[in-house]
Protein backbone atom coordinates (compact mmCIF):
# COMPACT_ATOMS: atom_id res chain seq x y z
CA UNK A 1 0.00 0.00 0.00
CA UNK A 2 2.68 2.89 0.64
CA UNK A 3 5.28 1.20 -1.79
CA UNK A 4 6.86 2.71 -5.15
CA UNK A 5 2.92 2.26 -6.45
CA UNK A 6 1.31 4.49 -3.41
CA UNK A 7 -2.10 2.65 -3.64
CA UNK A 8 -2.73 4.00 -0.24
CA UNK A 9 -1.82 7.77 -1.44
CA UNK A 10 -3.73 7.54 -4.16
CA UNK A 11 -6.78 6.41 -2.27
CA UNK A 12 -7.28 8.90 -0.25
CA UNK A 13 -5.97 11.99 -2.43
CA UNK A 14 -5.96 11.61 -5.68
CA UNK A 15 -9.92 10.16 -5.74
CA UNK A 16 -12.74 12.42 -5.32
CA UNK A 17 -14.98 11.67 -2.04
CA UNK A 18 -17.95 10.58 -4.30
CA UNK A 19 -15.17 7.83 -6.59
CA UNK A 20 -14.56 10.31 -9.28
CA UNK A 21 -10.79 9.61 -10.70
CA UNK A 22 -8.47 13.26 -10.84
CA UNK A 23 -8.78 14.29 -13.85
CA UNK A 24 -12.02 16.31 -15.47
CA UNK A 25 -12.88 14.45 -18.29
CA UNK A 26 -15.15 11.47 -16.97
CA UNK A 27 -13.53 9.17 -19.78
CA UNK A 28 -10.09 9.23 -17.86
CA UNK A 29 -11.15 9.02 -14.79
CA UNK A 30 -13.27 6.48 -15.21
CA UNK A 31 -9.95 4.38 -16.12
CA UNK A 32 -8.71 5.25 -13.10
CA UNK A 33 -11.60 3.54 -11.14
CA UNK A 34 -10.96 0.40 -13.36
CA UNK A 35 -7.29 -0.05 -12.57
CA UNK A 36 -7.91 0.49 -9.03
CA UNK A 37 -10.50 -2.24 -9.21
CA UNK A 38 -7.97 -4.58 -10.83
CA UNK A 39 -5.81 -3.67 -8.03
CA UNK A 40 -8.18 -4.04 -5.07
CA UNK A 41 -8.79 -7.75 -6.41
CA UNK A 42 -5.08 -8.51 -6.56
CA UNK A 43 -4.35 -7.02 -3.03
CA UNK A 44 -5.83 -10.06 -0.93
CA UNK A 45 -3.26 -11.98 -2.21
CA UNK A 46 -0.54 -10.04 -0.30
CA UNK A 47 -2.79 -10.03 2.93
CA UNK A 48 -4.44 -6.12 2.35
CA UNK A 49 -8.16 -5.85 1.35
CA UNK A 50 -9.41 -2.54 0.83
CA UNK A 51 -13.10 -3.17 -0.49
CA UNK A 52 -13.92 -1.74 3.05
CA UNK A 53 -13.25 1.93 2.18
CA UNK A 54 -16.05 3.52 1.46
CA UNK A 55 -14.10 5.36 -1.51
CA UNK A 56 -13.75 1.92 -3.09
CA UNK A 57 -17.38 1.22 -3.54
CA UNK A 58 -18.13 4.83 -4.52
CA UNK A 59 -16.04 4.30 -8.27
CA UNK A 60 -18.41 1.75 -9.18
CA UNK A 61 -21.41 4.37 -7.85
CA UNK A 62 -19.86 7.72 -9.79
CA UNK A 63 -20.75 5.97 -13.02
CA UNK A 64 -23.92 5.43 -12.30
CA UNK A 65 -24.59 9.13 -10.73
CA UNK A 66 -23.23 10.33 -13.83
CA UNK A 67 -25.94 9.26 -15.89
CA UNK A 68 -28.17 12.08 -16.81
CA UNK A 69 -31.94 11.05 -17.55
CA UNK A 70 -30.96 7.45 -18.46
CA UNK A 71 -29.09 9.27 -21.35
CA UNK A 72 -25.88 9.89 -21.42
CA UNK A 73 -22.77 10.87 -19.01
CA UNK A 74 -22.17 14.96 -19.57
CA UNK A 75 -19.46 15.53 -22.51
CA UNK A 76 -17.12 17.38 -19.83
CA UNK A 77 -13.49 17.94 -20.84
CA UNK A 78 -11.93 15.65 -23.39
CA UNK A 79 -15.40 12.55 -22.75
CA UNK A 80 -17.49 12.07 -25.53
CA UNK A 81 -18.69 14.26 -28.10
CA UNK A 82 -21.51 16.42 -29.57
CA UNK A 83 -23.84 13.65 -29.38
CA UNK A 84 -23.43 12.80 -25.71
CA UNK A 85 -20.95 10.30 -24.07
CA UNK A 86 -22.79 7.41 -23.46
CA UNK A 87 -22.37 5.33 -20.35
CA UNK A 88 -18.84 6.30 -18.70
CA UNK A 89 -17.80 4.33 -15.70
CA UNK A 90 -20.30 1.40 -16.65
CA UNK A 91 -18.67 -2.00 -16.96
CA UNK A 92 -18.44 -5.41 -15.53
CA UNK A 93 -15.11 -5.12 -13.77
CA UNK A 94 -16.71 -1.87 -11.89
CA UNK A 95 -20.14 -2.91 -10.99
CA UNK A 96 -20.04 -6.49 -10.89
CA UNK A 97 -17.15 -7.16 -8.58
CA UNK A 98 -18.71 -4.29 -6.67
CA UNK A 99 -22.02 -6.31 -6.89
CA UNK A 100 -19.98 -9.34 -5.60
CA UNK A 101 -19.08 -7.10 -2.41
CA UNK A 102 -21.67 -4.85 -1.40
CA UNK A 103 -24.97 -6.24 -2.94
CA UNK A 104 -26.41 -2.75 -3.74
CA UNK A 105 -29.00 -3.22 -6.13
CA UNK A 106 -28.14 -0.32 -8.26
CA UNK A 107 -24.92 -2.05 -9.06
CA UNK A 108 -27.40 -4.80 -9.97
CA UNK A 109 -29.86 -2.88 -11.99
CA UNK A 110 -26.76 -1.68 -13.57
CA UNK A 111 -25.52 -5.44 -14.56
CA UNK A 112 -28.72 -6.05 -16.05
CA UNK A 113 -29.23 -2.97 -18.14
CA UNK A 114 -25.95 -3.80 -19.76
CA UNK A 115 -26.40 -7.17 -20.51
CA UNK A 116 -23.10 -7.83 -18.41
CA UNK A 117 -21.92 -11.55 -18.52
CA UNK A 118 -20.67 -13.09 -15.06
CA UNK A 119 -17.25 -14.63 -16.61
CA UNK A 120 -14.76 -13.88 -19.08
CA UNK A 121 -11.72 -16.31 -19.97
CA UNK A 122 -9.76 -15.06 -17.07
CA UNK A 123 -12.53 -14.10 -14.47
CA UNK A 124 -15.56 -14.15 -12.69
CA UNK A 125 -17.32 -11.08 -11.47
CA UNK A 126 -20.36 -12.13 -9.93
CA UNK A 127 -23.07 -14.73 -9.07
CA UNK A 128 -25.90 -14.47 -11.68
CA UNK A 129 -28.26 -16.41 -9.63
CA UNK A 130 -27.52 -13.42 -7.32
CA UNK A 131 -28.18 -11.24 -9.66
CA UNK A 132 -31.27 -12.59 -11.36
CA UNK A 133 -33.11 -12.68 -7.72
CA UNK A 134 -32.16 -9.31 -6.59
CA UNK A 135 -33.75 -7.85 -10.25
CA UNK A 136 -36.74 -9.74 -9.38
CA UNK A 137 -36.71 -8.38 -6.32
CA UNK A 138 -36.05 -4.84 -6.76
CA UNK A 139 -36.54 -4.32 -10.63
CA UNK A 140 -34.32 -3.02 -13.53
CA UNK A 141 -35.09 0.15 -13.72
CA UNK A 142 -32.81 2.67 -12.54
CA UNK A 143 -33.92 5.51 -10.41
CA UNK A 144 -32.55 9.23 -11.13
CA UNK A 145 -33.23 12.12 -8.77
CA UNK A 146 -31.81 15.52 -8.60
CA UNK A 147 -28.18 15.29 -7.08
CA UNK A 148 -25.42 17.13 -6.42
CA UNK A 149 -21.64 15.08 -6.90
CA UNK A 150 -19.67 18.14 -4.68
CA UNK A 151 -16.43 15.83 -4.78
CA UNK A 152 -16.33 16.33 -8.39
CA UNK A 153 -18.37 19.49 -9.03
CA UNK A 154 -21.51 18.68 -10.93
CA UNK A 155 -25.31 19.03 -9.99
CA UNK A 156 -27.86 17.58 -11.91
CA UNK A 157 -31.82 18.39 -11.98
CA UNK A 158 -33.88 15.19 -13.11
CA UNK A 159 -37.47 15.17 -14.07
CA UNK A 160 -39.55 12.49 -15.82
CA UNK A 161 -39.99 9.03 -15.64
CA UNK A 162 -38.93 5.91 -17.63
CA UNK A 163 -39.49 7.16 -21.76
CA UNK A 164 -39.79 11.20 -21.55
CA UNK A 165 -36.91 11.35 -18.88
CA UNK A 166 -35.19 14.93 -18.64
CA UNK A 167 -32.27 16.09 -16.86
CA UNK A 168 -29.75 19.05 -16.77
CA UNK A 169 -26.33 19.19 -15.72
CA UNK A 170 -23.94 22.17 -14.43
CA UNK A 171 -20.43 21.42 -14.15
CA UNK A 172 -18.57 23.67 -11.71
CA UNK A 173 -15.61 21.58 -10.39
CA UNK A 174 -12.00 21.52 -10.96
CA UNK A 175 -11.05 21.35 -14.53
CA UNK A 176 -7.35 21.15 -14.03
CA UNK A 177 -5.63 17.58 -13.32
CA UNK A 178 -5.60 16.57 -16.53
CA UNK A 179 -8.13 16.72 -20.11
CA UNK A 180 -10.09 19.64 -18.53
CA UNK A 181 -11.67 22.32 -20.69
CA UNK A 182 -12.37 26.16 -19.88
CA UNK A 183 -15.44 25.54 -19.25
CA UNK A 184 -17.09 26.20 -15.61
CA UNK A 185 -20.71 26.45 -15.47
CA UNK A 186 -21.49 24.70 -18.67
CA UNK A 187 -25.31 23.52 -19.14
CA UNK A 188 -25.78 20.22 -20.72
CA UNK A 189 -29.11 18.64 -21.31
CA UNK A 190 -30.23 15.31 -22.12
CA UNK A 191 -33.89 14.32 -22.69
CA UNK A 192 -36.14 11.88 -24.23
CA UNK A 193 -33.83 9.49 -24.91
CA UNK A 194 -31.50 11.96 -26.90
CA UNK A 195 -28.75 14.88 -26.16
CA UNK A 196 -30.36 18.28 -26.78
CA UNK A 197 -27.81 20.43 -25.16
CA UNK A 198 -24.18 18.44 -25.20
CA UNK A 199 -20.36 20.37 -25.48
CA UNK A 200 -18.25 18.98 -28.43
CA UNK A 201 -16.21 16.61 -25.93
CA UNK A 202 -13.15 15.08 -26.83
CA UNK A 203 -11.18 17.37 -29.84
CA UNK A 204 -11.75 16.43 -33.30
CA UNK A 205 -8.69 17.85 -33.87
CA UNK A 206 -5.78 19.00 -31.25
CA UNK A 207 -3.44 21.56 -31.93
CA UNK A 208 -4.85 25.19 -32.88
CA UNK A 209 -8.57 23.91 -33.31
CA UNK A 210 -8.63 22.30 -29.99
CA UNK A 211 -7.01 25.65 -28.44
CA UNK A 212 -8.91 28.24 -30.26
CA UNK A 213 -12.61 25.94 -30.57
CA UNK A 214 -12.89 22.39 -28.40
CA UNK A 215 -11.42 23.45 -25.15
CA UNK A 216 -11.91 26.73 -25.12
CA UNK A 217 -14.94 28.54 -23.48
CA UNK A 218 -16.53 30.31 -26.71
CA UNK A 219 -17.79 25.97 -27.66
CA UNK A 220 -19.11 25.80 -24.37
CA UNK A 221 -22.83 27.03 -23.24
CA UNK A 222 -20.78 29.69 -21.39
CA UNK A 223 -20.25 32.96 -21.19
CA UNK A 224 -17.16 34.65 -22.59
CA UNK A 225 -15.97 37.88 -21.56
CA UNK A 226 -14.19 40.51 -23.48
CA UNK A 227 -13.58 37.85 -25.83
CA UNK A 228 -10.92 35.26 -24.23
CA UNK A 229 -11.59 32.19 -22.52
CA UNK A 230 -12.01 31.41 -18.91
CA UNK A 231 -8.80 32.27 -17.29
CA UNK A 232 -8.34 29.41 -14.71
CA UNK A 233 -9.62 25.95 -14.33
CA UNK A 234 -10.09 26.45 -10.33
CA UNK A 235 -13.15 25.65 -8.64
CA UNK A 236 -16.34 27.08 -8.50
CA UNK A 237 -18.96 27.18 -5.73
CA UNK A 238 -22.87 25.60 -5.91
CA UNK A 239 -24.64 27.51 -3.45
CA UNK A 240 -28.34 26.44 -4.19
CA UNK A 241 -29.56 23.01 -4.96
CA UNK A 242 -33.36 22.23 -4.21
CA UNK A 243 -36.39 20.00 -5.94
CA UNK A 244 -40.14 20.10 -5.39
CA UNK A 245 -42.50 17.67 -7.73
CA UNK A 246 -42.81 20.08 -10.18
CA UNK A 247 -39.43 22.31 -10.48
CA UNK A 248 -35.54 21.84 -9.54
CA UNK A 249 -33.19 24.18 -9.51
CA UNK A 250 -29.49 25.05 -8.53
CA UNK A 251 -27.10 28.23 -8.30
CA UNK A 252 -23.74 28.66 -8.95
CA UNK A 253 -20.76 30.95 -8.97
CA UNK A 254 -17.43 30.82 -10.08
CA UNK A 255 -16.15 34.49 -10.80
CA UNK A 256 -13.14 33.94 -8.88
CA UNK A 257 -12.64 30.76 -10.85
CA UNK A 258 -13.22 32.21 -14.26
CA UNK A 259 -12.02 36.04 -14.71
CA UNK A 260 -10.70 37.00 -11.52
CA UNK A 261 -9.12 40.00 -12.44
CA UNK A 262 -12.05 41.24 -14.51
CA UNK A 263 -15.89 40.23 -12.91
CA UNK A 264 -17.52 40.82 -9.43
CA UNK A 265 -19.65 38.05 -10.36
CA UNK A 266 -20.08 35.44 -12.87
CA UNK A 267 -23.23 33.43 -11.67
CA UNK A 268 -26.14 31.26 -13.43
CA UNK A 269 -29.36 29.70 -11.90
CA UNK A 270 -30.32 26.75 -14.05
CA UNK A 271 -34.09 25.44 -12.94
CA UNK A 272 -35.90 22.79 -15.16
CA UNK A 273 -39.38 23.31 -14.78
CA UNK A 274 -42.38 20.93 -15.72
CA UNK A 275 -45.11 21.74 -17.99
CA UNK A 276 -46.72 18.13 -17.75
CA UNK A 277 -45.71 14.93 -16.53
CA UNK A 278 -44.10 14.75 -19.23
CA UNK A 279 -42.34 17.28 -20.49
CA UNK A 280 -40.43 20.67 -19.39
CA UNK A 281 -38.64 23.74 -19.90
CA UNK A 282 -35.40 24.78 -18.78
CA UNK A 283 -35.19 28.57 -17.37
CA UNK A 284 -31.45 29.47 -17.44
CA UNK A 285 -30.31 33.01 -15.97
CA UNK A 286 -26.86 33.97 -16.40
CA UNK A 287 -25.77 37.13 -14.67
CA UNK A 288 -22.31 38.48 -15.12
CA UNK A 289 -20.98 41.74 -13.90
CA UNK A 290 -17.58 42.93 -14.79
CA UNK A 291 -15.82 43.52 -18.48
CA UNK A 292 -16.83 45.70 -21.66
CA UNK A 293 -17.99 42.93 -23.61
CA UNK A 294 -19.94 39.46 -23.14
CA UNK A 295 -20.46 36.64 -25.70
CA UNK A 296 -22.47 33.41 -25.65
CA UNK A 297 -21.93 30.61 -28.44
CA UNK A 298 -25.03 28.32 -28.12
CA UNK A 299 -25.41 24.89 -30.42
CA UNK A 300 -28.50 22.98 -30.30
CA UNK A 301 -29.01 19.28 -30.60
CA UNK A 302 -26.92 17.32 -32.69
CA UNK A 303 -29.43 16.64 -35.17
CA UNK A 304 -32.53 18.12 -36.91
CA UNK A 305 -33.01 21.42 -38.55
CA UNK A 306 -32.46 24.77 -36.65
CA UNK A 307 -35.56 27.03 -35.93
CA UNK A 308 -36.52 30.01 -34.10
CA UNK A 309 -39.90 30.51 -32.94
CA UNK A 310 -40.71 34.31 -31.49
CA UNK A 311 -37.57 36.02 -32.11
CA UNK A 312 -35.00 37.33 -34.87
CA UNK A 313 -31.91 36.22 -34.64
CA UNK A 314 -29.27 39.19 -35.81
CA UNK A 315 -26.90 39.11 -38.41
CA UNK A 316 -24.01 36.86 -38.98
CA UNK A 317 -20.77 37.94 -37.62
CA UNK A 318 -17.77 37.65 -39.89
CA UNK A 319 -15.50 38.15 -36.93
CA UNK A 320 -14.38 35.52 -34.94
CA UNK A 321 -14.74 35.39 -30.80
CA UNK A 322 -12.38 32.53 -29.82
CA UNK A 323 -9.73 34.55 -28.78
CA UNK A 324 -7.60 33.09 -25.83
Amino acid sequence: MTGEGDVEYLLWNSFYRDGHGGESSPGYSSGWCVNFYQIAHLLPRLGVDIWANPKVKKMADIGLDLYVAGTNCPSIGDAGSIRGAGRVGWSVVLQGRAFNHYHDPRHARALEIMGASSEDLFESYFDEDELAATVAEVGAEMAYRTRNLGGYGLGILEAGEEGNRRGVSMYYGFAGGGHGHFDRLTLEMQAFGRPMMTDMGYPAHWLEKNTYWTSNTISHYAVVVDEHRQETMNRAFLNTLAASPQVRLMDAEAAHATYPNTCSMYRRTAALIDMAPDSSYLLDIFRVEGGYQHDYSFHGPPFGEFTVAGAQPGPVQELSLIHI
